[in-house]
């Protein structure tokens, strides 16, 4: 493994590790909201198997995650550091291309998709609208926060980062998403992964099959 740094379109740094076994094909892998390239070190494990089934693997740290540099959150940045994740493994010869996402970074990959994406493997992904009366989980100073500023800080306590500043576009973007959109000029083979043992997996689970259908 190597770790890596790359600028997006915004000249802010980010840090990946870089998983490569001279391989032309590069699974770029894409973490959730709270997430980091290690991922509690799921990331890491599964780009060992990537590995071991003869692929690279890329994981890398939104901007305003793990080791990147700070930047409030919302989708259109992390649109803009994912294709700078693709530039980057493109520039290392990479002639295939695999986008594995978790949760929010699922639906990121979804938004992102090119025809140059051969495959995608998504768990957790967001796939259709989510609606939670999100005040109910947020302290009184975060509600006062995103009232003033238009921005929650949400503690993390793990990793490189101990909080994340994340723009409300994010909710305002997640009680929109319309699955005809997000999927109409996919046209590559697309493997989903659900849990279902809460109830927020089975939402997106069953967001998901009205998406199929």
């Amino acid at each position: 493994m190597q770790k890596i740094s790359f600028t997006n379109s915004r000249r802010l740094k980010l840090v990946g590790h870089y998983y490569e076994v001279g391989s032309d094909t590069t699974v770029v892998m894409v973490h959730g909201l709270r997430g980091d390239k290690s991922f509690h070190g799921k990331f890491d494990a599964l780009a060992r198997q990537y590995n071991a089934e003869g692929y690279n693997a890329f994981a890398f740290d939104f901007c305003g995650s793990g080791e990147s540099d700070v930047d409030s959150v919302c989708v259109e940045k992390q649109l803009d550091d994912l294709r700078a994740a693709i530039q980057f493994v493109k520039n290392q010869g990479s002639k295939r291309l695999v986008l594995n996402g978790h949760s929010l970074g699922a639906y990121v990959c979804l938004r992102a998709y090119t025809p140059e994406v051969s495959t995608m493997v998504l768990f957790g992904a967001l796939t259709g609208p989510i609606h939670f009366n999100w005040r109910l989980f947020l302290s009184g100073r975060q509600r006062q926060e995103l009232e003033a500023t238009g921005r929650i800080t949400i503690p993390i306590g793990i990793g490189f980062r101990k909080t994340l500043v994340v723009e409300e576009e994010v909710i305002k973007e997640v009680e929109r998403i319309d699955a005809h959109q997000l999927f109409g000029t996919i046209a590559c083979p697309l493997l989903i992964v659900h849990g279902n043992a809460d109830p927020i997996e089975k939402m997106f689970l069953k967001k998901t099959r009205q998406a199929m259908a």
